[in-house]
């Protein structure tokens, strides 16, 4: 209000409008401080927004930056905020205005922050004699990048001493490295390193290392902490032929003839190392080196003979900045005679040579085609004395085995029922007139007398079923002499 009547009657009624600002001043307090803020993360290139609250409005004030003025407060919400010099050509916002419970927000918004933004930012209100200011520090920040390391890019060689640097943007604040290596008991890390100020907002670190190559250092990694921002680097590591050894285990293996057997042959170096066998016989020289027996790294003998006793050995080669290195392993292979062949002596008699040499005397030995029809014939005979054994236990069991009496059926007693004369069994017919060889008496087979004899000269088995021929007991031809047998026909 004392705004307005200053700008209505300013050099008419000047008394009256300075009792409105006394009044003013009166009403709302010279001690009424106001209150400075800021919003926003304050990056680099990011914008923020300077906020400025006044209990009471009426004051004039201004926003400076590092005791530079950069904004003018009006008097009033309506005005408009005058930017400073070297502000008018930036993107900015500046705005007035009354808020609900009578106090006055005065904002200024800076777009595209840059590095010189940053600084003790202050808002100041005075009336009269009265001036209260109040002050906040205002900081730019600018993030980090990701980092990068220098590290061993194909191989390296165990034993090799390398260095490996990390370095990177760490921004403002600047952030700390971090820079670790894999090794074989874990984790190498260091963050020592030197800070660089770029200016502009900007600042770089470097870290160092120096590691001693074992056959685990593999691999580096350079992180920048409190970010998820990382690099790390990978390398091979390439040893010569450190040991060797066979598969199965053994310095000495014996094997029977016609066996077989399968050795490998396993070495540890980077290059991945190649193999030869080599044999050497067994009553070879020491310093002879043998002959090749193949290239590989397994070793199958098949079928062995007597002639493949002897020294096999591996040699395992590889190859690093044009140096060649090998290991040697050796294996004693023994073959056995599955049968030992019997050796026998034949005295001979040297026979006289034709070119006229002397000829050689002494014992003879089987050839070894004799020792396979020694064991042919053995074979032979063995089987001939089963065959004959199997023979006579067949005939035994034959000849102990009970013969059977086969009995003919038992023929009618009388073949003559028309006889009623004579009943009884039917023996002979006898041709007469006495009583013994009518025909009503007789009970021969064929009613034809063949023998002649009486009924009652006969004696027979009274058995049944009996085929006995009829023994007579005196012949009446013979004077009571022993009668011959004649077999009666049936």
């Amino acid at each position: 209000m004392c705004d307005i009547m200053d700008s209505r009657f300013y050099g008419r009624r000047t008394l009256l409008v300075n009792i409105c600002w006394i009044f003013a001043f009166f009403h709302v307090g010279v001690n009424s401080q106001p209150e400075l803020k800021f919003d926003g993360s304050g990056l680099l290139n990011s914008a923020v927004n300077f906020t400025c609250i006044i209990n009471k409005g009426g004051f004039y004030g201004t926003f400076s930056k590092d005791e530079k003025m950069i904004a003018v407060i009006p008097k009033s919400a309506g005005d408009e905020i005058q930017m400073g010099e070297s502000y008018i050509n930036r993107t900015t916002t500046a705005r007035a205005q009354l808020s609900s419970d009578g106090s006055y927000v005065y904002s200024i918004r800076l777009d595209k922050l840059q590095c010189s933004d940053e600084g003790n930012y202050s808002c100041e209100t005075s009336m009269g004699v009265e001036i209260k200011k109040t002050s906040i520090p205002f900081h730019i920040k600018s993030s980090p990048q990701k980092p990068s390391l220098t590290a061993p890019s194909t191989y390296v060689v165990l034993g090799d001493t390398v260095t490996l640097q990390c370095t990177a943007n760490v921004g403002k604040p600047p952030q700390n490295l971090s820079l670790c290596v894999l090794q074989e008991k874990g984790l190498n890390c260091s963050q020592v390193s030197t800070l660089v100020d770029l200016g502009n907002c900007s600042s770089t670190r470097t870290a160092m290392m120096t590691v001693n190559i074992t056959e685990d250092t593999k691999r580096a990694t350079c992180d920048v902490l409190m970010t998820d921002l990382s690099d790390s680097k990978t390398w091979e590591v390439y040893y010569p032929v450190l040991d060797i050894k066979f598969v199965p285990v053994n310095s000495m293996i014996s094997l029977s003839e016609g066996e077989s057997k399968r050795i490998t042959c396993e070495a540890r170096g980077n290059p991945k190392p190649s193999y030869v066998w080599r044999f050497r016989a067994k009553d070879a020289p020491a310093d002879d080196p043998g002959i090749l027996k193949l290239k590989g790294q397994v070793l199958d003998l098949t079928n062995v003979g007597l002639g493949d006793t002897g020294i096999y050995s591996c040699i395992a080669t590889n190859e690093i900045r044009n140096i060649t290195y090998n290991k040697t392993e050796s294996v004693t292979i023994n073959v056995v005679p599955t049968t030992p062949a019997p050796t026998t002596t034949v005295p001979t008699t040297p026979m006289k040579p034709t070119d006229g040499s002397t000829p050689k005397s002494g014992p003879q030995t089987n050839e070894p085609d004799d020792d396979w029809k020694l064991i042919v014939g053995i074979i032979a005979a063995i089987l001939f004395l089963i065959i004959l054994i199997a023979l006579l236990v067949i005939l035994y069991r034959r000849r102990s085995k009970p013969a059977e009496i086969e009995e003919p059926p038992e023929k009618p007693r009388n073949n003559h029922e028309v006889n009623m004369k004579e009943t009884k069994p039917d023996l002979v017919y006898s041709i007469g007139n006495e009583k013994g060889k009518l025909p009503m008496y007789n009970t021969g087979f064929d009613h034809q007398g063949e023998d002649d004899l009486y009924y009652a000269e006969l004696a027979f088995d009274d058995k049944p079923r009996s085929r006995k021929p009829v023994v007579p007991l005196y012949d009446k031809f013979s004077n009571n002499e022993p009668y011959t047998t004649v077999m009666p026909q049936v």
